[in-house]
């Protein structure tokens, strides 16, 4: 099954009740994939005006951040570099939240050394940077979703193992 999936290039579902003035309806949008070989997932979607952003990763170690548009009905997308933690390790973006084409947050986490660390970035209309965020554990840190209300506050949620070993919530605030 997983390698039917790699062989084959990522799609999108593009919602048409947005930028239709028909009846809406689910509709497939060939995506940008980094590589026909490796695994390309997007799992999370933002969008602030006619501009969407998907987060996800591709390969083992490499995040993948795609940038979509509506125009008169038509989606088109490409891929945009996001930052990485480094070559060794494997990083995931696994939410994104957008208040405008120049200002989106996303959030994750990437492995090192047998830890995993929370990973968010940000998006300033032309490049994506590495913010520092917390990590309470010396195991297991994730961040699985964020919500941005504007640039300058958000809130991401996830889990940490606690030391009980039980998972127990996270949630980091930007602001």
């Amino acid at each position: 099954m997983q390698e039917a999936f790699c062989s084959q290039l990522l799609q999108l579902y593009f919602w048409g009740g947005i930028a239709s003035a028909s009846s809406p309806s689910w509709s497939t949008a060939q995506s940008a994939s980094s590589s026909a070989t490796q695994d390309n997932v997007l799992y999370r979607t933002s969008c602030a005006g006619s501009t969407c952003f998907a987060t996800g990763r591709y390969g083992v170690r490499q995040t993948l951040t795609g940038e979509g548009s509506t125009s008169n009905g038509v989606t088109t997308w490409s891929e945009t570099q996001s930052a990485n933690q480094g070559t060794n390790q494997n990083n995931y973006l696994n939410g994104v939240s957008c208040v405008s084409s120049t200002s989106c947050m996303a959030a994750g986490d990437y492995i090192a050394s047998g830890v995993t660390y929370t990973l968010t970035e940000s998006f300033n209309g032309t490049s994506w940077s590495i913010e520092t965020s917390t990590n309470p554990s010396s195991v297991l840190n994730i961040l699985y979703g964020v919500y941005c209300s504007s640039a300058s506050s958000c809130l991401a949620t996830g889990v940490e193992t606690g030391s009980s070993g039980m998972h127990q919530s996270l949630a980091e605030l930007w602001s």
